[in-house]
């Protein structure tokens, strides 16, 4: 069984997890990397991603003039969606072959009514 190679953005958040007060930089993501993967290039990229999925990440400190990203909170555990009844999927031969419908056969060419012959 393989393992699945963590997203750059899982990665990301592992590295703000483990940088804490410190805080991570591009320089920090860019060399050999905390993690032993391979260097995540465009870092500020990465962070705007986890924000725009509700990470609280604060970027207003500097060092060595490049930001400074500190995890100021994790986005809240989706609650789960209930598994959806069993009833409202359509099951019959009749339902199957209302959904997936084979296209109409396409129209005979039409005739010019001048010419007399096939457009």
């Amino acid at each position: 069984m393989t393992r699945r190679q963590k997203t750059q953005n899982e990665r990301v958040a592992a590295l703000l997890r483990q940088a804490a007060r410190r805080g991570l930089t591009q320089l920090d993501a860019d060399g050999p990397v905390l993690d032993g993967g391979p260097p995540i290039r465009r870092l500020a990229s990465r962070i705007s991603d986890l924000r725009d999925r509700g990470w609280v990440i604060d970027s207003s400190a500097r060092r060595s003039k490049m930001a400074v990203y500190r995890l100021i909170a994790e986005p809240a555990a989706p609650a789960q969606q209930p598994a959806r009844p069993a009833q409202d999927v359509p099951t019959s031969s009749l339902a199957a072959a209302v959904l997936f419908e084979a296209p109409a056969a396409p129209a005979p060419p039409a005739r010019c009514a001048i010419l007399g012959a096939d457009t």
